[in-house]
C-alpha cells in the first residue's frame, strides 16, 4: 500500500469513497478541480491509499494559525476508507500521513469532527489518541447571490476615486445602507460596505 498525495486522476475513486461516506458525487471534473485547489494550497494536503486493488482510502488535512498565540493547528477535514478495506490498517496509515503533514507544518495539535452516528469512527479515533470535546456550534452562511451596486466618490478628498460597493439584496434579517448610482456587480459574499 502506497500513501501518496492525491492527483486529479483520482477523482472517480475519491467520488466513490465520498459516496460511501454519505456525500454523493456526480461530477468527477468538479472533484478534480477541488483536488487541484487543494494541491495548490501549501496549508493543506489530500492523501490516498493506493493499492493493487485501486484507491481504498482518502484523507484531507488542513492547517490554520492560532489567533491567540503563535504556531498553528490542523484539522482532518475528511477521512474515508473503502468498505472493502476497513479494519486492515488503511485508516491508521492515512491518519499517520495527516499527522506527519501537521507536524511538519509546526502544528501543536490536530482535530477532527465526526457525526454522532458514526460510532465506529469515534472508537477508531479514540484508539489513536484522540479525545472527545463535545461542544461545537455551527451556523450556516447565506449561499444565494448577493447583488451590489457600484458607487463612485471622486469628490472624497482623502480617497479620490474610491469605489464603494453597497449591498442591494441582503440576506434575510439584514439591511443595506442607501446608495446612489447604479452598477452591475455580482459577488458571492456578504458585506455591508467596503472600499477598493
Amino acid at each position: 500500500m502506497d500513501i501518496r498525495l492525491a492527483r486529479s486522476t483520482d477523482a472517480n475513486a475519491i467520488n466513490e469513497l465520498l459516496d460511501q461516506l454519505g456525500y454523493p458525487q456526480s461530477d468527477p471534473a468538479a472533484t478534480a478541480a477541488r483536488l487541484k485547489t487543494w494541491a495548490d494550497d501549501p496549508a493543506g494536503a489530500v492523501y490516498v491509499a493506493d493499492t493493487d486493488r485501486g484507491v481504498l482510502g482518502v484523507i484531507a488535512v488542513h492547517t490554520c494559525p492560532f489567533f491567540e498565540r503563535d504556531s498553528t493547528w490542523a484539522r482532518i477535514v475528511a477521512l474515508v476508507v473503502s468498505s472493502r478495506a476497513r479494519r486492515q490498517g488503511v485508516g491508521a496509515r492515512l491518519v499517520a500521513a495527516a499527522e506527519s503533514f501537521a507536524t511538519h507544518h509546526g502544528c501543536l495539535r490536530i482535530e477532527v469532527t465526526s457525526s454522532p452516528h458514526r460510532t465506529q469512527a469515534h472508537t477508531f479515533y479514540q484508539s489513536h489518541g484522540y479525545t472527545i470535546t463535545p461542544t461545537r456550534f455551527l451556523h450556516p452562511l447565506p449561499t444565494d447571490d448577493v447583488h451590489y451596486r457600484q458607487v463612485e466618490h471622486p469628490e472624497t478628498p482623502y480617497a479620490p476615486n474610491t469605489t464603494t460597493l453597497r449591498c442591494t439584496t441582503p440576506p434575510p434579517n439584514t439591511s443595506c445602507p442607501p446608495a446612489h448610482g447604479a452598477g452591475g456587480l455580482h459577488v458571492r459574499q456578504w458585506s455591508r460596505e467596503f472600499s477598493m
